[in-house]
């Protein structure tokens, strides 16, 4: 099998057949024209070991897609996998433990569904379950895929692993995977830029707590949510306003239960400490959970959580002529999940949203003070992405 050139695979990329041909001696990559292998190296059909998986799972059979996938995740190397974004969910979980996919974006408060995602997943082993970093983003052509391969090997340049404590984990980090006060599952990272008026980054995280209970299997989930207004980026004169998050742990089937979630509604403090926890009526031999806090100051939260729709949301309301309104801003609240400990695949809908303002001047101003003002605001801008976690 010839070699060829980052060029000559740009070009090849753009005809939608094959994602990316640098030849290996265990991938028949002419038998299935839409799987190849990318080596981190000079010389990579020589370097099994630091090469990449790349597929597109639209143009494979669902059979011979996770048997290339699971080759390599077993062997806890990365792949990259493009395509529609429920197959892609569902071909990588087959072969991991954890998987997160965004499928829609808001755009000015509509909710539009992706057709094509690339996904880069950077396996690890997490006591008996496979999870790891994921990387994501919309497909939007060669240059996509290329741009995927390129974070995760510099992820894999760089790997180094981290030590994890309670204290910790409110760090935004590239982090290996280990036991702490619980067990760090997987990693969400994803950035989406709305200009002009803002840029929205996730860095979430999953976790299992350790605990030995025959029945049950608790999640604890984190976001890392930032939001970057248009005025520090692009000094154009828009400011952070507003934050919206959610998970809801039972839109699809079979239901998840929502445990526990934090903050609350919480308003005139400069930082606020989430902490959740198993309770007596969960599971009466567990005590288990995890805490960490981060800075509200000019915030306030809104809960807007429902236990009986098995539904965590919060708004942080921004002060936009504040501090918090012209530079970047991070929250952070979570939620404990609880799954059956038995066989089966639990899907749970996530969103993120952002809205930003921009300050209007009166008309009458006299020596740089003007009379009187108000804020324009966008409209409101995010995604959607739905994580698969088995129990």
């Amino acid at each position: 099998m010839r070699r060829q050139t980052i060029l000559a695979l740009l070009l090849v990329l753009a005809t939608g057949s094959i994602i990316l041909a640098y030849p290996s001696s265990n991938i028949d990559t002419e038998e299935h024209p839409a799987v190849a292998m990318i080596g981190f190296d000079n010389d990579p059909g020589e370097n099994v070991e630091g090469s990449i998986l790349a597929i597109n799972v639209d143009n494979v059979e669902p059979k011979v897609a996770r048997e290339y996938i699971n080759a390599q995740i077993s062997k806890l190397r990365p792949v990259i996998v493009v395509g529609n974004p429920e197959r892609v969910l569902h071909e990588i979980l087959n072969s991991t433990d954890v998987v997160a996919v965004q499928v829609a974006r808001i755009v000015d408060g509509k909710e539009i569904p992706i057709n094509k995602v690339v996904i880069g997943y950077v396996p690890r082993k997490v006591g008996n379950k496979i999870g790891g970093k994921i990387l994501s983003h919309e497909y939007t052509g060669a240059e996509s895929v290329v741009s995927m391969y390129q974070k995760i090997k510099k992820i894999e340049s760089e790997k180094q692993p981290v030590e994890l404590s309670q204290s910790k984990t409110s760090a935004v980090r590239t982090i290996d995977f280990q036991e702490s006060s619980g067990n760090f599952l997987g990693e969400l990272s994803y950035s989406w830029e709305f200009s002009p008026y803002g840029i929205l980054s996730v860095h979430d995280r999953l976790y299992m707590l350790g605990e030995s209970n025959p029945t049950y299997n608790w999640f604890v989930y984190q976001f890392v949510v930032q939001t970057e207004p248009g005025d520090l980026y692009w000094k154009n004169g828009w400011r952070n306003a507003d934050l919206w998050n959610s998970i809801d742990v039972d839109e699809y089937n079979p239901p998840s239960h929502l445990s526990d979630y934090s903050p609350t509604t919480t308003t005139g403090t400069s930082t606020v400490t989430v902490s959740v926890s198993a309770s007596v009526a969960d599971s009466p031999e567990v005590s288990a959970g995890m805490s960490w806090s981060y800075s509200i100051s000019d915030v306030v939260v809104h809960d807007l959580s429902s236990f009986s729709r098995e539904l965590a949301s919060w708004w942080h309301d921004i002060d936009e002529g504040k501090f918090v309104g012209k530079d970047s801003f991070r929250i952070q609240p979570g939620a404990l999940i609880r799954v059956p400990q038995a066989p089966g695949t639990y899907l749970w809908k996530v969103e993120y949203g952002g809205q930003w303002g921009k300050k209007k001047v009166g008309d009458y101003c006299i020596f740089g003070h003007c009379l009187s003002y108000h804020w324009d605001y966008s409209g409101r801008y995010g995604a959607v992405v739905i994580w698969g976690v088995k129990g």
